[in-house]
């Protein structure tokens, strides 16, 4: 496990810097990993969800479309689909905010925020009344708490606010996980890290 030895601070400013040069370090490492182990590493991971009796029970799943260089989770959300497993995505609407619309095959997405694959905004959206029974959040790197990085825009933050009762994980690469993320107090913790 990479060692991390930023502390969270009550100095807002001091805690973006704090998170900002973290976050470089860790996406340059899981770039130096190469496609190869990174396939390799994400079948791994994969399984280990899709061994899950959580994940297994759910049928309503928040998930998020993979970019290049995150852990491959495609083979396992499209078992979801052949299980008959109702998949949202996420579609961003505004300034830390998630829409999550429910897709029913890959095509169905579209190149949208920063380049990001994402529902098209006529698909159908997931009422509020309604609980996921799972959630898939991806994270630049997760500590030993549980505690998740992102990509810096805030959308899981606010996002998972609402999911306390809500099963989720996070799957990284073994050299995404660090000893300590700086969090703040409205920050969330996974239930699961999934690694390789």
């Amino acid at each position: 496990m990479m060692t991390a030895t930023l502390a969270a601070s009550s100095n807002p400013s001091r805690l973006s810097r704090q998170k900002s040069v973290l976050r470089k370090r860790i996406l340059a490492t899981r770039h130096k990993m190469g496609t190869p182990l990174r396939e390799k590493a994400s079948r791994r991971i994969c399984s280990q969800i899709a061994a899950l009796p959580a994940f297994q029970q759910a049928t309503v799943i928040a998930a998020f479309a993979p970019m290049e260089e995150e852990v491959n989770i495609w083979p396992l959300l499209t078992d979801c689909w052949k299980n008959n497993k109702q998949l949202f995505f996420p579609r961003v609407t505004g300034k830390r905010q998630l829409q999550f619309h429910q897709v029913l095959a890959r095509h169905e997405l579209q190149i949208g925020f920063k380049g990001i694959a994402e529902p098209y905004p006529h698909s159908v959206v997931i009422q509020k009344s309604q609980l996921f029974d799972f959630a898939i959040i991806p994270a630049v790197a997760v500590d030993a708490a549980h505690y998740r990085l992102g990509y810096g825009g805030g959308f899981y933050d606010t996002f998972m606010f609402g999911l306390s009762s809500t099963f989720s994980c996070a799957p990284v690469f073994s050299c995404q996980k660090v000893s300590c993320v700086p969090a703040e107090s409205h920050d969330r913790p996974v239930f699961f890290v999934f690694s390789e």
